[in-house]
């Protein structure tokens, strides 16, 4: 796996593309692309530059474009198309490079690697108004942390429903866990 961030990579053919046509800025062409019919808004324009976020072929397009008019520079669509569909291919890798890797974490921590998650119903039920609420806030905390951590001691992740959690410790050992937890 390449440490380089695809996405970084390409923002950086972008960038060089910009300073081959001129070095046009942002505000001339966010102008530019509107006048072309295509409104990117600056703060658009300039998160692609950066490779904070992944540019779309629409953008890809309509900045090469746009960066060749006012450049009055020759570009190739067709190698641009091949360099955008290369950085996807390499994001789709990275990506399952990346679930291979958490399901080989889940392995090695021999952990259900899917669960339903336990804090909604254990929110829901310390958030409660009415006469099902908790009476002192202090309760509230100690269960929240008192579930947290029989969660970790049961070696699940904590994603769980407490459903889930008392059947897989068995209601008296939760009982017991949470009070040990309480105490």
């Amino acid at each position: 796996m390449s440490l380089v961030d695809p996405t970084d990579e390409f923002a950086a053919q972008l960038r060089d593309l910009r300073a081959a046509c001129g070095n046009p800025s942002v505000r001339k062409l966010e102008v530019a692309l509107r006048e072309a019919g295509h409104p990117f808004p600056r703060s658009t324009i300039s998160d692609k530059l950066a490779g904070v976020s992944r540019p779309s072929w629409e953008f890809v397009h309509a900045f090469v474009l746009t960066c060749a008019r006012l450049g009055e520079e020759v570009v190739d669509v067709h190698d641009w198309r091949a360099r955008h569909r290369r950085m996807l291919r390499r994001l789709a890798a990275r990506r399952s490079e990346d679930r291979a890797a958490g399901a080989a974490s889940s392995e090695l921590a021999d952990r259900p690697p899917r669960l339903e998650p336990v804090y909604h119903d254990t929110m829901r039920l310390l958030t409660a108004d009415g006469p099902h609420a908790p009476v002192d806030r202090c309760v509230r905390v100690a269960l929240v942390q008192g579930v947290r951590f029989v969660a970790h001691l049961a070696g699940v992740r904590p994603t769980m429903t407490i459903a889930e959690l008392v059947a897989a410790l068995g209601e008296e050992e939760f009982v017991r866990s949470v009070a040990a937890e309480l105490d």
